[in-house]
C-alpha cells in the first residue's frame, strides 16, 4: 500500500512555529532592552549608547542617544548605525581555491531587514520605556536605520552581498577605498567619504574631520592609519551634550574626550612570522593608555579558514589573564581592566 503525504500542513505547522518563536525572542529583546535601558537613566535622565552584536564578530548596531529635539522632531530616541557588515556567505579572496574563511557560528541576523527589526525593537523598548518624548513616531514603511560606517575594504568588513540586503536610501559612510569599491555597485544613493589621520598626526582639533552631512553634528568618525593598512584605528566620537565627549580613540587630541569604549580583540592572527591581527596585549596597552570605561571584544571569534593560503595562517587564542601577565612589574598597580563579550545577538547598554 502506498501513503501519499500531503507537506502543505506540515509546512504550515513549521512556518506559523517559526513565526511565533521569533515573536517571542523578539518580546524577549524589548522586554530586556526596556530594563536596562530604565536602569542605565536612574539618576542620569537620559539615555546611553546600546551596542547589538550582529554577527558575534565584528558587526554591530550601534545605537547612540538623539538629542531631546530631535527625539520629537523625528519620533525616534537613537542614531542606528550599522557597522562593517558580513552576514551572508565566506568572503573569497582571489578564488575559494586560494583563500576563503567563513564565519564560525551562523549569525544572529540574515539580512538589512533583520536589523531593521532589531532597530524597532529598540525604539519599542524607549518607548515603553517612558522616557521617550516622541510625536511623530516612525512608520514601518521607512527604514529604522540611520547610517552605515565601513572602516575597511577587505571584505569582511565590505561584504558585498550582505550590504546590498540593506535598503539603498541608507546613507553609506566608508574609507577612501572601501567608497570607491561601493560606487561601483550602483546601488546606495547617498556614499560619503570619510577622512583618515595620518601616522604621527594624532594631535590636533578632531572636529575638523567631520564627515558632514547627513552625520549629525553630534558624532564624529575617522580613521587613524597606522605603519599598514591592516594597523589601523577607528574612531566615532559621541557628543551627547556640548561639553561631553566620549569617543573610541586612540590618542589625545582637542577637544578633551573621555573614551567610553574600545572595541578591540583578543585573538593573534599570524601569517608566517607577519602579525596581521593585534592582539590582547596590544589591546591592553591601547586600555591602559586610553583609561577606556569599557573593553568590548570585537573581531575575536575563531574563523574557518579554506584554501591553499591558510595553510600558513595561524590564529591564537590569548586570554586577558596572558597579557596581565606579561605587563611589566611596575605596571601592577595599575586599574582593573574587564573585557566585556557580548554574546552572538545580544547587547550591552554603556552607561
Amino acid at each position: 500500500m502506498t501513503y501519499v503525504l500531503n507537506p502543505l500542513p506540515l509546512l504550515s505547522y513549521f512556518t506559523a512555529a517559526l513565526e511565533q518563536l521569533t515573536t517571542a525572542m523578539a518580546d524577549d529583546r524589548t522586554i530586556a532592552l526596556k530594563t536596562q535601558i530604565c536602569n542605565a537613566a536612574v539618576g542620569q535622565q537620559q539615555l546611553r549608547p546600546i551596542f547589538t552584536s550582529l554577527n558575534g564578530d565584528n558587526s554591530w548596531l550601534l545605537s547612540f542617544p538623539r538629542p531631546v529635539e530631535e527625539r520629537i522632531t523625528s519620533g525616534k530616541a537613537y542614531y542606528h548605525i550599522v557597522h562593517d557588515p558580513w552576514f551572508n556567505g565566506a568572503v573569497n579572496l582571489l578564488g575559494i581555491w586560494l583563500a576563503s574563511f567563513s564565519l564560525s557560528s551562523p549569525p544572529a541576523v540574515n539580512n538589512g531587514s533583520d536589523v531593521e527589526g532589531i532597530a524597532r525593537d529598540v525604539e519599542a523598548a524607549a518607548a515603553d520605556a517612558g522616557i521617550l518624548p516622541t510625536t511623530a513616531p516612525i512608520t514601518q514603511d521607512a527604514s529604522p536605520i540611520d547610517a552605515i560606517f565601513v572602516r575597511f575594504h577587505y571584505d569582511d568588513h565590505l561584504h558585498k552581498p550582505t550590504l546590498l540586503t540593506f535598503a539603498s536610501s541608507i546613507p553609506v559612510f566608508a574609507t577612501t577605498e572601501a567608497s570607491a569599491i561601493i560606487r561601483r555597485w550602483n546601488h546606495f544613493d547617498n556614499i560619503i567619504t570619510t577622512q583618515d589621520l595620518e601616522p604621527g598626526l594624532f594631535d590636533g582639533d578632531w572636529t575638523s574631520l567631520h564627515p558632514g552631512s547627513p552625520l549629525p553634528t553630534w558624532l564624529t568618525v575617522f580613521r587613524a592609519r597606522g605603519h599598514h593598512e591592516l594597523n589601523f584605528a577607528s574612531a566615532i566620537i559621541y557628543t551627547p551634550s556640548p561639553d561631553v565627549h566620549e569617543a573610541t580613540l586612540l590618542r589625545r587630541s582637542s577637544p578633551d574626550f573621555k573614551v567610553l569604549a574600545l572595541l578591540h580583540g583578543l585573538k593573534e592572527s599570524w601569517t608566517f612570522n607577519w602579525q596581521t591581527t593585534f592582539g590582547v596585549a596590544t589591546g591592553l596597552e591601547l586600555q591602559r593608555q586610553t583609561d577606556a570605561k569599557y573593553w568590548i571584544a570585537t573581531h575575536n571569534s575563531p574563523l574557518r579558514y579554506r584554501g591553499l593560503l591558510w595553510m600558513i595562517v595561524t590564529d591564537i587564542s590569548r586570554t586577558l589573564e596572558w597579557a596581565l601577565g606579561k605587563e611589566n612589574a611596575s605596571d601592577l598597580e595599575q586599574k582593573e581592566v574587564n573585557v566585556v563579550g557580548v554574546e552572538n545577538g545580544g547587547f550591552f547598554v554603556l552607561k
